[in-house]
């Protein structure tokens, strides 16, 4: 035998000529580029030798008999996938042959297979059937690249056999295996492409371990249908320019004999040579003296000089050499990457930097891990059920962007919120002990819409905190994480990225285009009397909209945050993202039982806002003046709707407010009231300011302020 692997194998005793009991027809070249088979008659089907089912066993399979035991064998030995139909079991014309067709099966055809299982088979998928190659006729008795039917099997009874060994489409043999949920052996190397130029010789080897160990005789023969063979390609090397590319110094005689030991034929080239080549001419037979294709046995390199240039014929198990490239990468691959010696690149005048983008990408992980989060990274994988676990409403616009061959149940589609990720951690971290968790990620989310042909995908820069930031120590109590402390990380964050105007507007309210709230019932629990991002109880600005008869804007709802304990993060009229304690029924969704807060912020918005520098001021000359003011309001008045009402009110002199305390007391105030205490700063850029001016400054903002809120000065 020409090729032979392993143990030597005996020449087979032939019997009469293949052509006599079986012919073959392939309707489609390009599912099925060749098509070889061969009879084996008088042979008794029993348990393998010792030998061969412990090579079997050794190489993942089961031994079933001596004949399928063999083909086996030879898959693993070669990669060659073998299969052995039962000669009698196949139809026969008029002349008692066999007849074999290549064709695509019809829509809705049934077919049994191997395993026992009956498949719905259509036009896409390839099939090996015995019936007249005229017409296209007869009865399907195997999936081509796949899996043979349980008609043909070769049983305990089996004489005489056919055996099959071809080659057919990747693309095709993949698609059938994915759509019948079929996958075995030989199609996942059919998937990854057998080599056309061996299906002959591995045959042949085939069945001489057959006549061995099953006894019988070769019909005389083979059937070989190879409509188009494949022609290998004719490469030029350029040696110099190896050199050049790769940065390596590496000889000629280095690279020849590199691709010789690949299997590659390697002859020196004249200059016509080389042009034809460099055109993609076909390739000639191998020259004399030239490494054997399918043994790679070494030849001795011809004598080359530095300047010299060389074709190169690629072996036929190697479709993926195409180019004068891929010859430099396999010489590069072989000859050792870390021989190559570092160098830095050419050219003058050239300062390597990163861009704003990257410098501020940087600064947002820089200033997490300053706050004290660990920065992490989860799937970007996600459950079905994820964001309704997570009480997340999904609008149109951010359906599901779902897997095709998904890893399992729990990664089904692309993530559309990092937070059930971040969720999974901490439940994982409490699990193990660490109940002081604090992590932040930053990273891709997707979504799509209908008739939107690809992915839409954002960067949010996403973060839990739960338990405390120190354990309790011997002088102090260690303090339970809470809402206000991730304000204080986006507000640090702000402060570094130089992010103007910033401020927290509660969820439940909706932003009216003049930065205002309009409260909102969403998600109102009325047994909660936590506080709400303000500091105070939740509740929202009831501000003028009703008084000016205008319609207020649809509420912002986040049903997956704690009522009272949620807000959105703008800069100006931006919307940065969202902020809030995660909703105790969601985090049980995902295993979590203590509080946790969270807060999701779009990175690309953050970076339109940030500023390269902080607006500059020179330090006071002149002193200012506190005056303090506690104005009552009802519940449903948030301290941010009376900050902005102060700040709009006190003008330009206006320099600080600052909220020093709540207070609530329904025998003093007054049920449904409460006492917001504010710190205010007067001061002049240029002069000192009179008690005159600044009373009569303070009366007018106390004016507006209290007609603006409803609200009124406490005695």
């Amino acid at each position: 035998l020409p090729y032979q692997i392993g143990r030597e194998v005996p020449s087979p005793p032939l019997a009469g000529a293949v052509e006599e009991l079986a012919s073959v027809a392939i309707s489609y070249p390009e599912r099925c580029p060749r098509y070889t088979a061969r009879v084996i008659r008088g042979v008794r089907i029993g348990p393998s030798p010792q030998w061969l089912a412990e090579r079997v066993k050794a190489s993942g399979a089961r031994p079933i008999n001596n004949l399928v035991d063999v083909t086996n064998y030879i898959m693993f030995e070669t990669g060659q996938p073998l299969h052995a139909f039962d000669l009698a079991t196949l139809a026969r014309d008029s002349e008692g042959r066999v007849q074999i067709v290549v064709r695509a099966a019809t829509d809705g055809e049934r077919f049994t297979t191997l395993d026992g299982v009956e498949r719905e088979l259509d036009a896409d998928i390839t099939c090996i059937v015995d019936g007249n190659a005229a017409d296209g006729a007869g009865e399907t008795i195997g999936l081509a690249g796949v899996m043979g039917g349980l008609k043909s099997e070769v049983t305990e009874n089996t004489v005489d056999i056919l055996l099959e060994s071809a080659t057919f489409s990747t693309t095709h043999t993949s698609r059938t295996s994915r759509k019948l949920q079929l996958f075995s052996e030989a199609s996942q190397r059919y998937e990854r492409g057998v080599d056309d130029a061996t299906c002959e010789q591995f045959s042949a080897r085939a069945a001489a371990l057959m006549v061995e160990v099953a006894g019988g005789s070769v019909c005389e023969g083979v059937i070989d249908v190879y409509p188009a063979p494949r022609q290998l390609p004719t490469l030029r090397l350029r040696c110099e320019r190896v050199r050049a590319l790769t940065g390596a110094d590496i000889p000629d005689a280095d690279c020849v004999a590199i691709l010789q030991r690949l299997g590659c034929t390697v002859s020196e080239a004249g200059a016509a040579d080389a042009e034809a080549a460099t055109a993609g001419a076909a390739t000639a037979p191998a020259p004399a003296g030239a490494a054997d294709a399918l043994t790679g046995a070494t030849v001795a390199a011809p004598v080359v000089s530095r300047q010299s240039e060389f074709l190169v014929t690629p072996p036929s198990f190697r479709p993926d050499l195409e180019r004068e490239i891929d010859l430099y990468e396999e010489i590069l691959r072989v000859w050792g990457m870390d021989r190559v010696p570092s160098s830095l690149p050419g050219g003058t005048g050239r300062i390597g930097r990163r861009s704003v983008e990257q410098a501020r990408s940087e600064c947002i992980a820089a200033t997490l891990r300053a706050c004290g989060l660990n920065e992490t990274m989860t799937y970007a994988f996600a459950a079905a059920d994820d964001l309704e676990k997570l009480r997340m409403p999904v609008g149109e616009s951010e359906q599901a962007v779902e897997l095709i061959n998904p890893l399992g149940l729990e990664q089904t589609e692309m993530r559309r919120s990092i937070i059930p990720g971040l969720l999974r951690s901490v439940a994982n971290n409490n699990s193990h002990g660490t109940a002081n968790v604090q992590l932040f990620e930053c990273g891709a989310v997707f979504s799509t819409e209908p008739g939107r042909k690809l992915p839409r995908e954002r960067t949010l820069i996403a973060a839990v905190l739960s338990g405390s930031w120190r354990d309790t120590g011997w002088n102090e109590e260690a303090e339970n994480i809470d809402f206000f402390d991730a304000k204080g990380v986006i507000e640090t964050l702000a402060r570094e990225l130089n992010i103007a105007n910033l401020r927290f507007v509660p969820l439940g309210h909706a932003v009216d285009e003049g930065g205002g709230a309009q409260q909102s019932t969403a998600g109102k629990d009325s047994g909660d009397a936590q506080q709400d991002a303000t500091g105070e109880a939740r509740g929202g600005a009831q501000q003028s909209a009703a008084r000016q008869h205008e319609t207020p804007p649809e509420p912002v709802a986040a049903p997956w945050l704690r009522p009272g304990r949620a807000a959105l993060v703008l800069a100006g009229k931006t919307n940065l993202g969202w902020l809030g304690e995660i909703h105790p029924l969601a985090a049980e969704a995902f295993g979590v039982e203590a509080p946790v807060v969270a807060f999701e912020l779009e990175r690309k918005a953050l970076l339109s806002v940030a500023r390269q520098a902080r607006d500059y001021h020179d330090i006071p000359l002149y002193p200012a003046v506190q005056l303090d003011i506690a104005l009552v309001v009802g519940e449903e008045v948030s301290a941010e709707s009376v900050t902005r009402a102060l700040k709009s009110a006190g003008g330009a002199l206006l320099e600080q407010i600052r909220l020093f305390d709540v207070y609530r007391d329904a025998a003093k105030l007054g049920a449904g009231r409460k006492s917001l205490a504010f710190s205010l700063s007067y001061r002049a850029p240029s002069r000192t300011l009179t008690s005159e001016e600044v009373d009569k400054l303070h009366q007018k903002l106390l004016r507006k302020v209290t007609a603006a809120t409803g609200g009124e000065l406490r005695g």
